[in-house]
C-alpha cells in the first residue's frame, strides 16, 4: 500500500514553554543523546532565525517548519 508518512512537529514557543517548565527533553542528537536545556534554547533561536515557527526533525519542511510528508510503500 502506498501512502504518506509525516514527522511529528511542535511549535517552537511550546518547546520553549516545556523547557522552561523543566520538562525532560524528548529531543536527541544524532548519537541519541538527550539535548540539554541550553542546546534547546539555541535550537529554537536558530529555527526562528530561519523563519520557522515549528520544529520538525526532518529536512522536508514547509516555510513554517512542518513536515511536508514522505512517500511510503508500506
Amino acid at each position: 500500500m502506498i501512502g504518506t508518512n509525516y514527522h511529528a512537529c511542535i511549535k517552537l514557543d511550546k518547546l520553549l514553554e516545556l523547557t522552561l517548565k523543566g520538562t525532560d527533553s524528548f529531543l536527541e542528537d544524532d548519537e541519541g543523546r538527550q539535548l540539554t536545556e541550553s542546546e534547546i534554547y539555541q535550537l529554537v533561536k536558530n529555527e526562528k532565525a530561519n523563519g520557522f515557527i515549528y520544529f520538525c526533525g526532518c529536512e522536508h519542511r514547509d516555510k513554517e517548519g512542518r513536515c511536508l510528508g514522505h512517500n511510503s510503500t508500506k
